[in-house]
This record gives structure tokens, C-alpha cells and sequence, in this order.
């Protein structure tokens, strides 16, 4: 007896139905991840701001830290003043937005709180060219810039604040402080974001610390 072939070919699978996303679907999904991005942004800003004041305190306390030491190592007064150029001190405006230099300041004990550099006098570092939306201010006593003395002391034993913020916001500012024998980054001991000043008061705004 003969028997019947099936007539469908061998190796033959149903074919499979592809399926899409539905528009209610790429909705939801839309709406999710915006509302991910939504959450994530601020925290983002936040760390990022942090950072940026972050070194660029750092940076500006190091070049004080290193004319201080420059200074008593050389038996030479050494000054760091705001420049726009990275050359020469700069005379006018009130904050340290443009940069600074550290230089071995001959006439630095008659210049004192307005440092002045002349072309022969040797620049020992530079920083220009700060972040956008960082800003650097100093307290009256160090607007025009700082000068140690060789016995590593700040000329006229003053003491003041350097506030860096970003886009002038007080919370993840940094401030630095100084006093007659060092330069330090200011803590936050409260936890809010805003460092406290040496009286231990938080700091109050970003253009006159």
C-alpha cells in the first residue's frame, strides 16, 4: 500500500509575527525616562558646581601656600596678585575672576596689600583662564592681592576670606582662609553646603565674603 506524503516542504516552520511597540507604550517609556532625566539633572548640576569650586580653591590655596613657602625659602617677599594677562597685577575691578600670578616681589614690603610686578621681577606661576561661571572673591583686605613676608607671615599680619562660588551660588561654594601663619580651605561642619568663615559664621554671599 502506497502511502500519502505530506505536502508541506521539510524544515518548514509558521511563520512568526513580529510585534512592535504600541503607541501607548512608547509613551509610558517616554515619560519614564523624562522623568528620570527630571530627577537626575539637579543632582548632576549640583556635583558639577561642587567639582569646579572645588579646584578651583584648591588651586588658588596652593599658590598662596606656595608663596608663603617661596617666600621664607628665598628670604624674600613674595606676592599673589589678580592679573588678567598672567603677567602683571591687575588694578581694577574687585574680583580675581580673570586669574593670578605668584611672583618674588622685590618691593614687596612697601607694596604690601598692592602687589605690583615689575619685568624683572621673577614669576614663579600662573592661573588663568577659570571656569566658566566660577567666581573669586576676596575680602577688602586682599582685593588687590597678598603679599608674605620671608618670615612666611602675610604682610601687616592680615586675614581675610577668598570666596569661590559657581554661577554666585553660596551652596557648594568653597572659601579660603587666611590668617598670618597659613591658608586653609574652610569646612562645612553643619552639613549645608556653606562653608564657614573663621568667626564660624556661615558665609554670606559671594561678592564680599
Amino acid at each position: 500500500m502506497l502511502r500519502s506524503l505530506s505536502s508541506s516542504p521539510q524544515g518548514s516552520w509558521p511563520a512568526r509575527r513580529q510585534r512592535g511597540l504600541t503607541l501607548l507604550e512608547l509613551m509610558v517609556t517616554v515619560a519614564i525616562v523624562a522623568i528620570l532625566g527630571a530627577l537626575a539633572t539637579p543632582s548632576f548640576k549640583t556635583m558639577i558646581q561642587a567639582n569646579r569650586t572645588r579646584t578651583v580653591a584648591s588651586e588658588l590655596m596652593g599658590m598662596l601656600n606656595l608663596a608663603r613657602s617661596e617666600a621664607a625659602r628665598r628670604s624674600q617677599p613674595v606676592s599673589v596678585c589678580r592679573s588678567s594677562d598672567g603677567s602683571s597685577c591687575s588694578s581694577t575691578g574687585t574680583g580675581w575672576d580673570s586669574g593670578w600670578i605668584a611672583f618674588v616681589n622685590e618691593d614687596g614690603i612697601s607694596e604690601g596689600a598692592a602687589p605690583a610686578r615689575d619685568s624683572n621681577e621673577l614669576l614663579l606661576q600662573t592661573r588663568q583662564d577659570l571656569p566658566t561661571g566660577v567666581t573669586v572673591r576676596p575680602n577688602s583686605n586682599f582685593t588687590n592681592g597678598i603679599t608674605f613676608l620671608r618670615t612666611g607671615l602675610v604682610w601687616g599680619l592680615g586675614s581675610g576670606t577668598f570666596a569661590v562660588c559657581a554661577n554666585r551660588e553660596l551652596n557648594q561654594s568653597q572659601a579660603i582662609l587666611v590668617i598670618a601663619t597659613r591658608s586653609v580651605l574652610a569646612t562645612d561642619s553643619d552639613n549645608n553646603g556653606i562653608p564657614e568663615k573663621g568667626d564660624g559664621s556661615n558665609l554670606q554671599n559671594c561678592e564680599s565674603p
